[in-house]
């Protein structure tokens, strides 16, 4: 069952005592237009993401992470300070990036190394 498009999601199944899923419409970006909206600072476009690192001593423990961008005009690059990072570029854009600061775990980098695009699948996200 999917519920009509709009803008007020109701879940699928479920109560508010057991496991609720939602259907989010429109597409996976939707997600992350919502989230965009909450962020202090708005995002940079056409900008290539050449580092994520976990910065070991922050100047702002609630921001440690650093994302280094290129700027589009190849002028020096810029540097941002965000509480988390999301990546959802593809595979061989990320394969690109300088992650060895990122704080990844082994099976994490492995995970980045082997990753293979395959048949589509529909992922469901809890959060606790």
């Amino acid at each position: 069952m999917t519920p009509d498009t709009n803008d007020d999601p109701k879940p699928l199944t479920g109560d508010q005592d057991n496991n609720v899923w939602w259907c989010i419409n429109g597409g996976a970006d939707i997600m992350a237009e919502k989230m965009v909206t909450s962020l202090a600072q708005s995002p940079l476009y056409g900008h290539r993401v050449t580092a994520i690192e976990l910065d070991k001593h922050p100047l702002d423990p609630m921001n440690p992470m650093m994302v280094k961008v290129q700027t589009p005009d190849l002028s020096t690059p810029e540097t941002r300070y965000y509480s988390h990072v999301i990546t959802t570029t593809t595979a061989a854009c990320l394969q690109t990036m300088d992650l060895r600061e990122a704080g990844l775990n082994y099976a994490q980098r492995e995970a980045i190394r082997v990753l293979r695009y395959n048949h589509s699948i529909k992922v469901g996200i809890k959060f606790c």
